[in-house]
């Protein structure tokens, strides 16, 4: 059995920047709007960088939420909510799909569509991560 979706624990990662604006997901056949299954809303692909405490590397994720982002702006701090990882394999092609519940500018409030207990760090846990070696800071 395939486990459908992988949660991922935020409080390892050093912060979220914002790379790419929010863009409608559309389908490249039909060039229609595709719709999250659970809410109906609009997925939207925003584009992060994300490091690694004590790690030189960034890592690019495209992440899929439902409803359009506002607020955002490219290199901005942004928190992430419940972030989750989708294996896939189709038509032998594989890969990983990032989706989360939703994605705010830091000190933005918590969105109604996302859990309060899993924000992404914030700006400030980040630089308590950088300023502690990476350990846990504490959670807004």
């Amino acid at each position: 059995m395939t486990m459908r979706t992988i949660p991922i624990d935020l409080g390892k990662l050093a912060g979220f920047t914002l790379a790419l604006v929010p863009e409608l997901y559309a389908d490249r056949e039909t060039g229609e709007a595709r719709t999250d299954r659970n809410s109906g809303l609009p997925i939207y692909l925003v584009g992060v960088n994300v490091s690694l405490p004590e790690e030189r590397e960034a890592y690019a994720l495209t992440i899929r939420v439902p409803g359009e982002p506002t607020g955002l702006e490219l290199n901005q701090v942004v928190k992430v909510y419940d972030l989750v990882a989708v294996p896939w394999d189709r038509d032998g092609r594989s890969g990983i799909t990032y989706r989360a519940s939703a994605i705010t500018p830091v000190g933005a409030p918590v969105p109604a569509s996302a859990s309060a207990a899993s924000p992404g760090p914030s700006a400030t846990q980040t630089e308590a991560g950088r300023a502690t070696g990476g350990r846990a800071a504490s959670r807004e």
